[in-house]
């Protein structure tokens, strides 16, 4: 939109196993878990040279799905709620058409089954613009 205001998306994806206790029935099984995060929204860069630091606000949603395997019962659950994200970072400009993200840290709470899950991002990466 201008040299230091514009709009961004961000999308992201999250993969984990892990061991799920189900309490009604005193057994253990794996969960595979997926997350995938789809945001836009406006972010400020300064430009003092060789560098970008930045700042943004994102709006969107997270959806979740859980595999569980368990012989007896095997299930799938999933569900999609509203999320942000407020974060910044450091982008370092390596080339004309290529920067160095340097560090992204974001904190992105979602609202799933109408409550509030804080959670934190950090990444890093190589930007081709």
């Amino acid at each position: 939109m201008t040299r230091h205001i514009g709009i961004v998306t961000s999308f992201t994806g999250t993969y984990n196993t892990t061991g799920y206790f189900d309490a009604r029935s005193g057994r253990t099984f794996n969960a595979r878990v997926q997350r995938y995060d789809l945001m836009a929204g406006p972010r400020y860069n300064w430009r003092p040279g060789g560098v970008t630091p930045f700042v943004h606000g994102l709006f969107g949603i997270s959806h979740m799905r859980a595999s569980f395997d368990d012989t007896l019962t095997p299930r799938v659950k999933s569900d999609t709620a509203f999320a942000m994200a407020f974060g910044g970072g450091l982008d370092v400009h390596a080339g004309e058409h290529l920067d160095v993200r340097a560090i992204q840290v974001d904190y992105l709470p979602t609202f799933f089954n109408g409550k509030r899950q804080d959670n934190i991002r950090a990444g890093a990466g190589i930007k081709i613009k």
